[in-house]
Formats: C-alpha cells, structure tokens, sequence
C-alpha cells in the first residue's frame, strides 16, 4: 500500500461539516475548487483513511464515515498562510448512485436500453433518470413507437376485416364449429387463407392468423385481434371507464391484473380449503371485507340467495377463471407473447414484445404511464398523449401528425377551474376550418370559470414527465 500521510486533527464545526488542515503542495488544489476523497478504510483507531488525488490521507473524525464511499470536499483557504489550506465536507456521496451513473453513461440505449431501465429502476433517483434522458432516452421511446406501428402495419388488418367477404366466411365458419361440421370446416379454413391478403401476408398480425392450424384458432386469432385493435371512429362512442380499459389493456399492466387474478384465485382456494372448520357467517363476512378481492367477486357472496357457501365459492373461482382468460385475449403484450410463440422464426415480433417490456420498465422508472394504443386512424402516420397532474394543475398535450395536412397539437393546462386552450395547426385551411368553431368550442366548456384559447405559429417542443401522475400514450 502506498505510504499516507500521518494522522490530521479534525474539528467538527457543524453536524453536516468537517475541517481538516493540511498542505497545499503535497495534494495540487486549488482554493475555492471542490475535490473527492474516497473513503479506503476506516481504521481500529477510529481514524479514516481517504484517498485524494492518488494520495492516502488518514484524519480523525467524530462523524462516521464508511468505507467505499465517496465524500465531495471544498478547497478553502486559511487565513494568514498561503501553502496551508482546509477541507470542508459538502456531501456524502452514494458510491451506487455514482457507479450507476457511470454505467449508464458508457450504454448504448440503442442496443441496451431495456438494461438501462433495468439499472436505472434499481436506483429510482432524478439524478439516474437525467442521465438517461441526457442519453436519448425520449428518442429512444419514440423510435420504438414508430417501430410498432411499421412493424404490425395494423391499417391491413383492419382493411381485412372490414372486407365483406371475410366478415361472411368468419360467420360461417363460426356457425360450422357450433354444429361440429369438420369437412365443411376444412374447405372454409382453406377459402380464408387462400384470400388475397392472407395468401400474401406480410405482416405479423396477418401471418398469425394464417398460422393457425384450424379453423377454430384461426377464428379466435381473427377475434382477438379484432377486439384488440380499434379503429379511431370507435374512440368517438367511448366512454371515460373504455377509454381506461384500453390504457389498461396496452400491455403496460398485464402482469400487474394477474397478479391481482392470482391473489384473489389463492384467497378462494384457501378459504375453500377451511370451509368446514369455519362458521360460514363468518366465512362471508371475512370474504366481503377482503380488500384484495373485487366488487364483481363480492358481489357473488353479498346477492346470494339461499345458495350454499361451496356454491358459491365454486361461482367465484370460475368468474376469477374467465376473467383470467379475458385478460389474456384482449390484451396486446399476451397477443404478443401467443405470436412470438406461434412466430418463433420472426425475429421482428420478438422485438416488438421486447418495446412493450421496455414500456413497462420506463413506466416504473418515472411513476408514468407509458403505452402505445393499439388504434388505428388511417391517415394518421403517428400520435401520441400525454397528461400529467399535481396538487393545483392538469396539463395534457395532444400530439398528432395526419399524412394530408401534416402536424396539429393541442396543450390544455387546467389550473384550479381555470382552462387555457392552446393550439399549433400545421396545415392554413384546417386552421380556419377550427377557428371557425371557436364559438362551439367555448359553449362546451362553458362549466369553467375562465377559457382562453389560442393559436400559435410554431408547435412547442416536446415535453416529458417524470412526475408520478403521469400519462404517455402513442398511437
């Protein structure tokens, strides 16, 4: 070990500080300047021995310092001497933090940015995620956006299924698997794949269908991605409760709803289990207080007319059982998971799911809800919403970019029942078309105390939130 230099007296001036005296030259700083000193080992004595500048220093302290971490110093001159200094401590630094931090900045979010994610959800600080958005962290998130949309081109699936051909020989074949006709089955399951856009499938969406080994999968495939996809026209009839499904059914919280399916399914099974060491009345009362199970599952115990308690417990296990399944069939990131089985050659599908878990991750990271939408909107190359609230503020940003008249965004920043409106139209005939419903606007929002609306000539730049309350959704 290189040979320090012998032990400083330390004076504890303040909880938070510490002065130690020594000289200037041996250690090349400079007054006003701040250094770091790692922390090499703390010694039987009770000394410190740091590290500064190559150089090993031992010094006395009441305030307890660890080893491996590192203390951030300012350089402060002493008075009356010019080859004398002192050190105050400013901080102890995380070591974790700062290695994290260095890792993050060798990665290539390119090829590394579920890893990243991964790095930075272990550290949950600002500090790690500036770092990587300072990296491209929101470009990294667009582009994979953009990758979904380009990859599953889901404008072809919905031109498939609303072709009145494919719409009659779906019904068909439905109604030959209700009466079990297999032959007639066969030939129907041939007529559909021989179609055009399913002969000539080139992309993924369109290949899993045409995967399917029967009728009946083909069928259900057809119906899940149906289900699945929505065209935009559909988002005018939605309520706010669908419009929450739809985030919900994104793919960002898959495993969270069977997590919570598999609680309630293991506190059933249990209660099951122990049902006849039990009073039943007491049994019910435990089961409508569970805070883990739902209202739809209490619902069973709490209207139940004369039915016995097994009964019961049987009527919910099996509700549990379909919602399971209905989780699975109308959520993306399961379609994606049943194509990259059914697709194992098609490495572009593995990487789709890969985006999908990369959401998933960020959305843990920043306490955001990061998703893409599974809607299409024919003429629209790329979308995206984005809220975020706190304590006193709304703010949403309406981002669109239409293949005709070009971008248009909308901020709305609401503030107590205050709303200011506030638009960017790229395209001139669409902006007049707007103004010109200024008015109408206005009559609708007519529940706030004050609206201002107005227009500008340049879109703002893009903003992302980190902030827990946060949504960010693309379509």
């Amino acid at each position: 070990m290189q040979p320090h230099l012998p032990p400083l007296n330390v004076e504890n001036v303040l909880k938070e500080q510490t002065f130690f005296k020594l000289p200037q030259a041996s250690l090349n700083l400079k007054v006003n300047g701040t250094v770091r000193a790692e922390v090499v080992d703390v010694l039987p004595s009770g000394s410190v021995l740091v590290r500064i500048n190559g150089q090993e220093l031992e010094i006395r302290t009441e305030i307890p310092l660890q080893k491996d971490t590192t203390l951030l110093l300012k350089v402060l001159g002493m008075p009356g001497s010019e080859k004398a200094i002192k050190l105050q401590l400013l901080e102890i630094l995380d070591t974790k933090k700062e290695k994290v931090e260095k890792k993050l900045q060798s990665l290539d979010l390119t090829k590394d940015l579920q890893f990243a994610l991964r790095i930075a959800l272990g550290s949950k600080d600002d500090k790690t995620m500036q770092v990587l958005l300072q990296k491209g962290l929101n470009e990294q998130l667009q582009r994979m956006n953009k990758e979904i949309i380009q990859t599953l081109k889901p404008q072809s699936f919905v031109s498939l299924s609303s072709s009145q051909d494919v719409k009659m020989l779906i019904a068909q074949a439905k109604e030959l698997i209700e009466a079990g006709a297999k032959n007639e089955l066969s030939e129907v399951l041939r007529t559909i794949k021989e179609l055009p856009q399913l002969k000539n499938a080139d992309t993924p969406l369109l290949r899993f269908i045409v995967r399917a080994n029967d009728a009946q999968t083909l069928v259900q495939r057809f119906e899940q991605i149906n289900d699945i996809f929505l065209p935009a026209e559909q988002l005018e009839r939605m309520e706010g409760e669908d419009l929450q499904q739809l985030i919900f059914n994104s793919g960002t919280f898959l495993e969270k709803k069977l997590d919570t399916i598999v609680k309630q399914f293991a506190l059933l099974q249990n209660v099951q289990e122990e049902l006849e060491l039990k009073d039943p009345k007491e049994i019910k009362e435990y089961l409508l207080n569970a805070t883990i199970l739902d209202e739809k599952i209490k619902s069973i115990f709490k209207d139940a007319k004369g039915e016995s308690l097994q009964t019961l417990l049987k009527q919910a296990l099996q509700t549990l059982h379909t919602k399971a399944e209905e989780t699975i069939t109308h959520d993306l990131k399961a379609l994606m998971a049943q194509m990259r089985e059914s697709l194992g050659d098609d490495q572009k599908v593995s990487m789709l799911y890969n985006h999908l878990q990369n959401f998933q991750l960020y959305s843990l990271v920043s306490g955001m809800i990061y998703a893409y939408l599974p809607v299409v909107w024919q003429d629209l190359n790329e979308g995206s919403l984005r809220i975020w609230a706190d304590k006193q503020h709304y703010f949403c940003q309406i981002e669109l970019n239409f293949e005709d008249i070009g971008k248009a965004q909308a901020n709305l920043l609401m503030i107590h029942n205050s709303l200011k409106v506030e638009f960017f139209i790229e395209d001139t005939l669409f902006r007049e078309i707007l103004k010109e419903g200024l008015a109408e606007l206005k009559e609708d929002l007519k529940d706030f105390e004050d609206v201002f609306v107005t227009f500008v000539s340049q879109g703002n730049e893009k903003k992302r939130y980190t902030t827990t309350g946060g949504v960010d959704i693309s379509v």
